[in-house]
C-alpha cells in the first residue's frame, strides 16, 4: 500500500515515495524473465534508475554475470529522476551496478 511505502521511505537515503519496489508477483516474474533470458546471448544490461527496474533486472545481471549499467536516458519521461535517490546509495544493495558506465544523458 502506497501509505505504508511512503512511510518506510522517511529517513532512508535509498528510497524514494515516488519510487515503488516490486511486488512479489513482479520479483518472480523477474527470476523467470532471468531464466528465460539467461542463454541467450545477451551481453549488457542497461536499466533505467528506478528501483522496480534495478531490482528486474537484477536476477539477469546474477544469472549472466553482466553487470547492470544504469542509464537516465530511459527513465520515464513523466517522472521526474533527479527527484531519486543517487545511485550511489543504492550500491550496497545493486552490487551488480557497474560504477564505470558512462550514462547517455546525466
Amino acid at each position: 500500500d502506497k501509505t505504508a511505502w511512503k512511510a518506510r521511505c522517511q529517513g532512508c537515503p535509498y528510497l524514494s515515495p515516488n519510487d515503488p519496489p516490486l511486488s512479489a508477483l513482479g520479483h518472480a516474474q523477474a527470476r523467470g524473465l532471468a531464466a528465460h533470458l539467461s542463454g541467450t546471448g545477451i551481453d549488457h544490461i542497461i536499466v533505467s534508475p528506478y528501483l522496480r527496474a534495478l531490482q528486474t533486472a537484477q536476477p539477469l545481471a546474477h544469472a549472466t554475470g553482466i553487470p547492470m549499467c544504469v542509464d537516465f536516458a530511459i527513465a520515464e519521461a513523466h517522472q521526474r529522476p533527479a527527484a531519486l535517490p543517487p545511485i550511489e546509495s543504492r550500491l550496497p544493495y545493486f552490487p551488480e551496478i557497474d560504477e564505470s558506465y558512462e550514462a547517455m544523458l546525466k
